[in-house]
């Protein structure tokens, strides 16, 4: 029995030292995910990898961060928290990298993912990867710094586990269940700490809270998130606190020591706060440098702000007061207008004024009154209206002249209808003076116009007698001349030869190619060819020139031909003639043969010849059919001569 309890035993402790490896293993596992999810969580990356990483393990990287809670930005913005590129681009300083240190985002190098994605490196250890300003952070921030401060910042944690490690290990002894001391405390919940000890975490927040008023640029912004948020992820760097769940003997253990735990841990804190402070950090020292310079110039700024108000403000109440001394001075003004109209006013009355009571103007309108009434019947309309005047006159006491107030707007009104009269007859009579002028100028016109008609009909009959004297000795002179058979030569028609058509004047030389040529070199060289063709062909033209005056030259290098119009039909039909015999052209290239040149190739072969063109045949027959043509104009042109000359006569007629 003793045997198979220690086989028993023995494979129930194989079986939990495997599952505690498991574990292990797991947990580190979990822990790893933590850190990447503590660096990645909340910030945005504008990715900028190589161009020679291909897009599959682009795509992995970009996974990699948004499965750990980090975002993409397409491009740098203000929100951006890093730029990843490749170190190229960082030290020429592309376009990106300007943008991210004007707007001082923090950037990386993009090995930093491809380690953290391979689990080569953990994502904290990002301070050997960082360039600030395009500098590298290691140059400009000590590594020393970082780990005292982080270290500082979690003293009071670090107080409260030691102190709770001292009781675990005094209350160990009394309890059945067995544990082990380990320094590390892997088995406490980080959960019944921080229940148990509020003050000390308020403490850190306090630390942080001023930590984040310093708005430094360094990048440590991810150790900030996840010191403020303990119960989602634990950030230890000593790795003393795990968050793996307590076994269920270690929960009776703390549940039985509760109550002894929480009066020695508020003493040991108390105890703890009340020491003397420890002297500050170079880092510490830095943040408050920082705070205190800020906080000057927010100073400064808002000073310069309130003297702005200010001077703005005496502006407005300078404005404010010109604008309130200007509506007082129209004011016055108007005030002195209006004295000055009461006071006229007042003399006026004054002047006006009537030594009769209220009481005596009343009687004295009444008896008035009765009086018009009966009066009304004996007395004419003038008088009536003279008493009406006279009652309007006294019921005011004034005394107004009415009648010679009347006597002037009758005058006044005589006067107008006297000048309205005055320019009805100077109206008339300018109008009367434009269209007896118009009527002059018509008269004048017409009589011009009919002496010149006169004058034209004088000189059409000057030129009509003139004409038929002519006609009438011409006609006794050709009749005389009839008689006596005599042809004066200056009636005589000079007939006008048509003109030669071209092709009759035109001949084609063929045959001048380059035939004669062996030499192999000059063959395959076509460029060559063609130009002893050509010079060829110049020495050839130049020997047509001596049969007569040539008009035109129409030459085709390419055939080895050329054609040539000459300006007469002689000194074509000379030209073939002297060539169709051979001795001649034999001759001809004899003379070419002797003149200077550069090179003997140039000199045309024997085989060149001369012909008469193709269209010589229809042009003669055209020829013939122009001239026919011709004497048939001539003849309908000499018949409408005789009628126009017969046509002469009539305008007797006209003169008449």
């Amino acid at each position: 029995m003793a045997s198979k309890s220690k086989s028993s035993n023995s494979n129930s402790c194989s079986s939990n030292s495997s599952s505690c490896n498991n574990n292990n293993s797991n947990k580190n596992i979990n822990d790893f995910e933590e850190i990447e999810q503590l660096f990645f969580k909340g910030k945005s990356f504008c990715l900028d990898f190589p161009t020679s990483l291909g897009p599959t393990k682009k795509s992995q990287y970009t996974q990699f961060i948004k499965k750990n809670g980090g975002k993409i930005d397409f491009s740098i913005t203000s929100k951006t928290n890093y730029y990843i590129t490749h170190l190229p681009n960082i030290e020429s300083q592309s376009s990106r990298t300007k943008n991210a240190l004007k707007l001082n985002i923090g950037i990386l190098l993009d090995t930093f993912i491809y380690n953290c994605f391979d689990n080569k490196l953990n994502s904290l250890d990002f301070i050997n990867y960082l360039y600030i300003n395009g500098i590298p952070a290691n140059q400009t921030i000590n590594e020393n710094i970082i780990e005292n401060s982080i270290s500082e910042t979690y003293f009071v944690l670090n107080n409260i586990l030691s102190t709770f490690k001292q009781q675990t290990t005094t209350t160990t002894t009394t309890t059945t269940t067995t544990t082990t001391s380990s320094t590390s405390l892997n088995t406490i919940n980080i959960n019944t700490i921080n229940n148990n000890c509020n003050y000390g975490i308020d403490d850190k927040e306090i630390y942080e809270e001023e930590y984040e008023s310093s708005e430094l640029s360094y990048g440590l912004d991810m150790f900030e998130e996840s010191s403020s948020s303990s119960s989602s992820s634990i950030f230890s760097p000593v790795s003393l606190i795990s968050t793996t769940q307590p076994s269920p003997s270690s929960l009776l253990t703390f549940t039985s020591l509760n109550s002894n735990l929480t009066s020695n841990l508020y003493e040991s804190i108390t105890n703890d706060l009340n020491k003397p402070s420890k002297p500050l950090s170079k880092f510490e020292l830095l943040l408050l440098q920082k705070k205190e310079n800020n906080e000057k110039k927010k100073l400064e700024i808002q000073k310069i702000e309130e003297e702005k108000k200010r001077i703005k403000d005496e502006q407005i109440e300078i404005k404010r007061k010109e604008r309130q001394d200007k509506l007082d001075q129209s004011q016055k003004e108007k005030q002195i207008k209006i004295e000055s109209e009461k006071e006229r006013r007042k003399l006026v009355l004054e002047k006006t004024k009537s030594t009769l009571t209220h009481d005596q103007l009343i009687k004295l309108t009444k008896s008035n009154i009765t009086i018009t009434n009966t009066n009304n019947t004996n007395t004419n309309t003038n008088n009536n209206k003279n008493k009406n005047n006279k009652l309007k006159s006294t019921s005011f006491g004034l005394q107004i002249d009415h009648e010679g107030i009347r006597i002037k707007k009758e005058q006044l009104k005589l006067e107008r209808l006297k000048k309205i009269e005055i320019e009805k007859e100077e109206k008339k009579r300018e109008k009367d003076e434009r269209t007896r002028l118009f009527h002059d100028n018509k008269n004048e016109l017409e009589r011009i116009e009919n002496e010149e008609k006169i004058r034209k009909q004088k000189e059409s009959l000057e030129s009509f007698l003139k004409r038929q004297e002519k006609r009438l000795a011409k006609e006794k002179k050709e009749q005389k001349e009839k008689e006596d058979g005599i042809i004066d030569s200056t009636t005589t028609i000079k007939e006008s030869e048509p003109e030669v058509d071209e092709d009759l004047r035109k001949l084609f030389v063929g045959g001048i190619n380059c035939d004669d040529i062996t030499d192999s070199k000059i063959v395959k060289d076509l460029k060559k060819l063609e130009k002893i063709r050509d010079k060829r062909i110049q020495s050839l033209l130049k020997l047509f020139d001596k049969f007569g005056k040539v008009q035109k030259r129409t030459i085709n290098s390419s055939k080895g031909l050329f054609f040539i119009t000459y300006v007469d039909i002689e000194s074509c039909t000379k030209a073939i003639q002297f060539y169709s015999i051979k001795e001649n052209r034999k001759a001809a290239i004899d003379e070419i043969s002797k003149l200077p040149k550069k090179s003997p190739l140039y000199n045309p072969n024997k085989k060149f010849y001369v012909k008469i063109v193709k269209s010589n045949e229809k042009a003669k027959k055209k020829q013939i059919f122009d001239k026919q043509k011709i004497e048939n104009l001539k003849a309908t042109a000499k018949n409408e001569l005789q009628k126009e000359q017969d046509a002469e006569f009539d305008d007797w007629e006209i003169a008449k």
